[in-house]
């Protein structure tokens, strides 16, 4: 589906005039975007045919034969003139929020859980769930430290099925996060990424991003794999349709180098998707994108990563240590999606010691990107929020509200956050 049918998305929301008011879940099962398999516009297909713009060219940022390629005056999207401006598509394409951030829901504190943070949106047959996972976890308000991390499935707003709760009738109000068991005794759902043996308490499996693949039943999880606060491997995990625990590959996909797990998404023959190597000393976070043939995405030595030379102009290296950044000073998430309203991709993430949300678009998912524009989160009471994302197949409003999560500290030693709630966010663009 092209950007133009993305951006009229459903009748009755248009009719409505946007108003994001008007948007209700239960009325739209699809009010997200169509599928995760193609979340986004194939913009990057002629990168693989060696079509690359010179950026330094002053011409269009956008690749030979992007679905996008027009200019704004020149656009049937913008409208001119003579004909109806489209309400759904920004002319001018600037980015610009003016409105504080809204929280949706909350996920607090819990007898069961110390500490949550919201992992990517993962869509399965019909349903959007969003998957939380935890560091620590609580048995009848006792710390048990043996317990492995937990994850578990929350339904992000009404109407959607509750895999890990099939015998439930019981509706949340739109916008709300459930524990997975609400009643005493009642036994928790399976967790997503279950530990194996020999990996210890230490260990930390995080879902990082998740793709559909084409034509297939299934999902893939990318995740990301924490000894002692420290990322050290990638892992693969297949996630059928209707299952609540993924199966993971038997080895690592990556043990060193890029480890490749950010904001993957499917791009035609491709998988496209990020690493960011942790700061170190005063050198800041370091993002670079990489792309993997769908067919090839369990193969480490498959993997290509974005260079670009001294005149700006791009490629793809089998050499992944020759990657050029991207982006830089990213906290501990990154997620880059195509917005519809905009007709540009963004990027969302937050910095170290902020409790800002950062956006930027670029026509490009790799860049140049636009100076950001930094919208506040409320403070947490302990440190700063952490593990800022979007969820674009949540977005509401002709995808003028992006919806995103994070995770906010209440409670710390020092520098390190104990226990948080797992919040949900709107940010509204202008």
């Amino acid at each position: 589906m092209g950007p133009r049918l993305r951006a009229l998305w459903f009748t009755a929301l248009l009719a409505s005039g946007c108003d994001p008011s008007a948007f209700d879940p239960r009325a739209w099962p699809d009010a997200g975007r169509a599928s995760d398999a193609e979340p986004f516009p194939q913009t990057d297909a002629a990168l693989a045919r060696d079509a690359d713009i010179d950026a330094t060219s002053g011409a269009s940022d956008l690749d030979a034969g992007s679905p996008d390629a027009g200019d704004a005056s020149g656009s049937a999207d913008a409208g001119d003139a003579t004909g109806p401006v489209d309400p759904c598509v920004r002319a001018d394409q600037r980015l610009a929020v003016t409105k504080p951030a809204v929280e949706l829901a909350r996920l607090a504190t819990s007898p069961l859980f110390e500490s949550r943070t919201l992992g990517p949106t993962i869509r399965l047959g019909d349903s959007d769930h969003v998957w939380t996972f935890s560091g620590t976890r609580r048995v009848d308000s006792v710390p048990a430290a043996s317990a492995a991390p937990a994850n578990h499935p929350y339904v992000a707003f009404d109407g959607k099925f509750q895999p890990w709760n099939a015998a439930s009738t019981a509706k949340p109000a739109a916008w709300s996060l459930r524990e997975p068991a609400s009643d005493a005794g009642t036994a928790l759902p399976p967790t997503l990424l279950p530990l194996r043996s020999g990996e210890g308490n230490l260990v930390s499996l995080v879902p990082s991003s998740f793709v559909r693949l084409p034509d297939e039943p299934r999902g893939l999880l990318f995740i990301t794999h924490y000894d002692t606060l420290t990322q050290s491997k990638v892992w693969l995990a297949r996630l059928e349709d209707g299952a609540t625990q993924a199966t993971r590959a038997t080895t690592p996909l990556f043990s060193a180098g890029p480890l490749f797990a950010l904001a993957a998404r499917v791009d035609g023959e491709y998988v496209i998707l990020y690493a960011c190597t942790p700061a170190n000393g005063t050198n800041p976070t370091r993002c670079v994108a990489g792309r993997v043939p769908t067919a090839m995405v369990d193969q480490a030595d498959a993997y290509q990563v974005r260079t670009t030379n001294a005149a700006g102009a791009g490629s793809w290296s089998s050499d992944l240590s020759s990657g050029t950044t991207v982006l830089e000073n990213v906290n501990n998430d990154l997620t880059i999606s195509y917005n519809g309203y905009l007709r540009r991709y963004v990027a969302v993430y937050g910095e170290p010691s902020s409790n800002q949300v950062l956006l930027r678009t670029a026509a490009q998912p790799y860049g140049p990107w636009s100076e950001p524009v930094r919208v506040a989160l409320p403070a947490p009471s302990a440190l700063n929020n952490g593990g800022i994302r979007e969820h674009p197949s949540l977005a509401q409003n002709c995808e003028r509200r992006l919806v995103i999560s994070y995770f906010a500290p209440t409670r710390a030693e020092g520098f390190f956050p104990l226990v948080g709630d797992a919040v949900l966010a709107a940010i509204d663009l202008d």
